[in-house]
């Protein structure tokens, strides 16, 4: 028996604690429910008051305060109620916003998009951007809309944040990016001049010393004519290979001031790779490389600049038997796909390395820039290249065999439309 009587102290305190609980859930309920005027709490030796329309008031103040704008709607978008910010926001008297519908503060369509989020609201918060007008000027913000019932009425709470300052911030972040990517896109144009001006200097210097090489050869007295036979051929190649350099420069110089221009009539492009394949025999057969010509006949007439064709076809051709293996093989294919003609040229090379295939047609550019690289040149033919087919109207690409290795560049020219272009007069364009 003392053990029961143990345990009644403990009942009776779980049982004042579990009325006081439903009193404060009465008291809770109650203020939820509107049924409460002013609650009475007990501080340390005295009673103090607080009505629920203080209450109110602080929160009031709150909103009064705050730094965002906030402002209560209608049901047909009229505001109810606005802050000082918001009229701040608006430029206006807080007089001139209250009563007025938001629709006037914006424009066509900011008032749909405004109508668009209280449709939204009706389904839980909804948010955008809309831009407020402030005078002359919009101002960029983001609203927040949720719909209360108040007193049975049903309002819109409206909480609206000034994008101005976030925008300037991130158009800064924009222009710093904008800027570093400037500069290092200087840098690298400044770093491939550098590189080409060194290439330059050495692809200028290898003929030039055989030139004079083979100059001082003629000069020797008794010279046997097998020798100066050689020595006079030896002048040509590295004579003509100088000029070509130059002729490289000048065209990427007037490419670069929009002093190109081109004499326009129709070109049967099966001639112009007949004879820019008979310019490129001889360098393919000393390395052995077979090279193969396979022609639709079916193939129309271009609208064109026959020697700059050549040149582009001369380019390609000549860049297939440089990276081609000795005893390799180089093919050149032209065929009417219906809306252009398509020239293709493929080699069993190495291939494009993959970084620098995007950068394969760049001025300036080339896979391997150093002193010791195996291939010469300028790296220029190729923008030539592009730049002269897109005066054609046409496009060029370069990619990779998918099966095996080798290079394929592609060029795509719109095909002449009618036969009385064939007799239409030479036309002359200049470079963009």
């Amino acid at each position: 028996m003392p053990a029961k009587a143990a345990r009644r102290p403990h009942g009776n305190e779980n049982g004042r604690l579990r009325a006081r609980l439903e009193e404060l859930q009465e008291t809770l309920r109650a203020i939820r429910s509107g049924e409460v005027d002013a609650l009475v709490v007990e501080t340390a030796g005295e009673h103090q008051v607080f009505t629920l329309k203080s209450a109110d008031q602080t929160y009031r103040l709150m909103v009064e305060e705050m730094q965002e704008g906030a402002a209560t709607l209608s049901h047909d978008g009229v505001v109810l109620y606005s802050n000082p910010f918001l009229a701040a926001l608006l430029d206006l008297p807080l007089e001139a916003v209250l009563g007025a519908p938001l629709s006037g503060f914006l424009d066509e369509q900011g008032a749909i998009s405004v109508s668009g989020l209280l449709r939204a609201a009706e389904s839980g918060v909804s948010r955008g951007e809309v831009s407020f007008r402030r005078g002359e000027v919009f101002v960029p913000t983001q609203l927040s809309l949720t719909l209360l019932s108040l007193d049975g009425i049903s309002v819109y709470c409206m909480i609206v944040t000034d994008l101005t300052e976030r925008r300037r911030r991130e158009e800064e972040r924009a222009q710093l990016e904008r800027e570093k990517l400037a500069r290092a896109a200087a840098e690298e144009t400044s770093r491939l001049k550098d590189e080409f001006l060194a290439t330059l200097s050495h692809e200028l210097r290898s003929p030039l010393n055989a030139i004079v090489a083979w100059s001082h050869v003629l000069c020797q007295p008794g010279l046997d004519p097998a020798t100066a036979g050689r020595a006079v051929q030896a002048i040509d190649r590295n004579a003509r290979a100088q000029a070509q350099l130059v002729a490289d420069m000048l065209d990427v110089s007037g490419i670069v001031t929009g002093k190109f221009q081109m004499r326009l009539g129709p070109v049967r492009l099966s001639d112009v790779i007949e004879s820019a394949a008979d310019t490129v025999r001889p360098a393919a057969r000393a390395k052995g490389i077979r090279l193969e010509l396979a022609i639709d006949p079916a193939a129309g007439p271009v609208l064109g600049d026959a020697s700059r064709l050549q040149q582009v076809i001369w380019n390609l051709l000549s860049n297939a038997i440089r990276f081609a293996p000795e005893g390799g093989r180089v093919q050149v294919r032209m065929e009417n796909t219906g809306s252009c003609i398509e020239l293709s040229v493929t080699d069993d090379g190495p291939g494009f390395d993959a970084a620098f295939l995007p950068h394969v047609f760049d001025r300036f550019r080339q896979a391997d820039s150093s002193s010791t690289r195996r291939h010469g040149g300028l790296g220029l033919g190729l923008a030539i290249v592009r730049h002269l087919v897109e005066l054609h109207g046409g496009t060029v690409e370069a990619r990779n065999h998918e099966d095996r290795t080798g290079a394929v560049l592609t060029v795509r020219l719109p095909r002449q439309q009618g036969s009385s272009a064939d007799t239409a007069p030479a036309e002359q364009v200049p470079s963009p």
